[in-house]
């Protein structure tokens, strides 16, 4: 099956899909940068500001005008007539700032937008930069020579005329156009014909459907068919698949589902597949909700959801396959050891009772094949105490302050998010908190009982408890809010909640699962 990239045309059949994905970023990165070239020497110098740009082409145009000089100086030994034309030649070319591909005069404009203009006649007639020091020169379009000397600069130097135009002008043979430039040569030709024009990237329906088949191996669940993609919605097309996964409802892992989605079952949380339906409007008829800690079969396939503690709805999802391989997707999770204690996990966790063999191979373990880890804070950098010790943390920074009564409290969350930090203050101190409608609207999906749900109010002035936007804390905001208000103090506690799991707990995830392998399944690890 041939396969090639959209953008530049390489052949990609042999490549893996994800090598395809990357090949395909890199040259849509690549077209979207505005490259820049020396138009001297032809290096590249798109990653350099302009002053290192105009210091690089004067340097280069210095050593021209230097080889110049050696060479009109053995000219001079050899016949001074001789070096008396070239000097007035000279002098003509360097006052015309002729453009060497289209022949504009050039005398007018600065030297920026002069080495813009080559670069973009290079661009549009097909001719490099590094093959310009052997370019005749085209006439120039206006003729504009000043009788005082003007003094020479390195542009000037650039565009000066070559020797074989000097001695077309004195034995009055006709200059080349910029139609002789392009034809100029076998050589040319066969370059010209060879390079392929990168296709334009189009956003058409169906461009657009075509790129969606590339997906990342770790998207898909390996051994599935059809595909088991997961998170993975920007690919979604009913030529890739007809089942797919939602582990929870954040916007990085269902990016690209819209009211729209028709490609197939989207298999997820209760929770989930409420707010699927009704945050994005995706129909009914292509959302099947998943009990917890249920084992079902889709399309041969055991699956069976858990609890990530991650937010309301999050899931970790065990797939066992027809012939015995058996994969977890821990979409994002907190690792709490209570995890082991899951009974879908039980055949793959060591108890610490089991027999060892001779080869050190536990005996009736069955090891899982991969996991599919969230690997957000896989770096040892990342240290944070549990939510346990941060929800502690909260609760005694408020006792301080809960007794002050015109201090307003501010709760940063996400549109699903943080709820036990703000649920577990309010319930300690039993005041109510204030969130907005669309908040209310999505807790009202996550089936809280009545006396959680009671502490919960959309009116501002009944309570000093509110919850923000994480983006409303930032300190323009807060500052704005001072002004609003008339107050004369602030304080922002930052609160070490995560829930993402640490890069210890990872470790401890890892350690206790032993799996024989690891897909990470976030994109900056898999840059590195």
């Amino acid at each position: 099956m041939e396969v090639s990239c959209v953008v530049c045309s390489m052949d990609m059949a042999p490549w893996s899909v994800a090598d395809r994905e990357r090949h395909v970023n890199a040259c849509l990165d690549a077209e979207a940068t505005e490259r820049f070239d020396c138009p001297t020497c032809g290096q590249e110098l798109t990653d350099c500001d302009e002053q290192q740009r105009t210091q690089h082409v004067n340097r280069c145009l210095d050593r021209v005008e230097n080889q110049d000089t050696e060479v009109n100086g053995q000219e001079t030994a050899t016949s001074g007539a001789e070096t008396e034309l070239q000097t007035q030649v000279n002098n003509k070319s360097d006052c015309g700032y002729v453009c060497k591909i289209c022949g504009l005069d050039m005398s007018a404009i600065g030297l920026m937008r002069r080495i813009r203009h080559v670069k973009l006649c290079g661009q549009k007639f097909g001719v490099r930069p590094a093959d310009m020091g052997g370019m005749e020169p085209a006439e120039s379009i206006v003729a504009r020579l000043d009788k005082k000397e003007e003094k020479r600069n390195a542009f000037a130097l650039m565009m000066k005329s070559s020797k074989g135009q000097e001695e077309a002008a004195t034995t009055g043979i006709e200059r080349s156009n910029v139609f002789d430039v392009l034809m100029r040569g076998s050589k040319t030709a066969a370059v010209l014909n060879a390079r392929k024009r990168p296709v334009p990237f189009k956003f058409t329906r169906k461009a657009i459907q075509r790129r969606r088949l590339l997906y990342p191996d770790f998207k898909c669940i390996q051994g599935t068919n059809p595909p088991f993609i997961v998170d993975g919605f920007q690919y979604a097309c009913k030529e890739n698949s007809s089942i797919y996964f939602l582990t929870h409802f954040h916007s990085d892992h269902y990016g690209g589902l819209t009211k729209d989605f028709d490609c197939g079952v989207i298999y997820c949380n209760e929770i989930t597949a409420k707010l699927v339906v009704q945050e994005l409007g995706v129909h009914m008829k292509y959302v099947h909700p998943v009990g917890m800690n249920i084992p079902v079969l889709v399309s041969d396939v055991q699956v069976t959801f858990m609890d990530a503690n991650h937010c309301p709805g999050s899931t970790i999802i065990l797939f066992r396959l027809k012939d015995g391989k058996t994969y977890l997707h821990t979409g994002d999770f907190r690792f709490h050891r209570k995890m082991l204690g899951y009974h879908a996990l039980q055949p793959h966790i060591p108890t610490g009772t089991e027999t060892i063999d001779h080869k050190g191979t536990i005996v009736g373990l069955q090891r899982l094949d991969g996991v599919y880890l969230d690997t957000t804070y896989c770096d040892p950098k990342y240290t944070f105490p549990t939510q346990q010790v941060a929800v502690d943390h909260a609760l005694e920074l408020m006792d301080k302050h809960i007794k002050q009564e015109k201090v307003l409290y501010l709760f940063g969350s996400y549109t699903i998010g943080k709820e036990r930090l703000f649920m577990e203050i309010a319930r300690k101190f039993q005041k109510k908190i204030c969130v907005s409608k669309a908040k209310l609207k999505i807790i009202e999906t996550f089936g809280w009982p009545s006396d959680a749900m009671q502490l919960l109010t959309t009116e501002p002035a009944a309570t000093n408890l509110h919850v923000v936007r994480m983006q409303d804390l930032q300190m323009d905001y807060l500052t704005v809010l001072l002004a609003k208000h008339r107050l004369r103090q602030i304080h922002v506690y930052g609160i070490p909640y995560s829930e993402h799991s640490s890069f210890a707990e990872l470790c401890d995830f890892v350690q206790v699962v032993n799996p024989h392998s690891i897909i990470p399944t976030v994109r900056w690890l898999l840059d590195r």
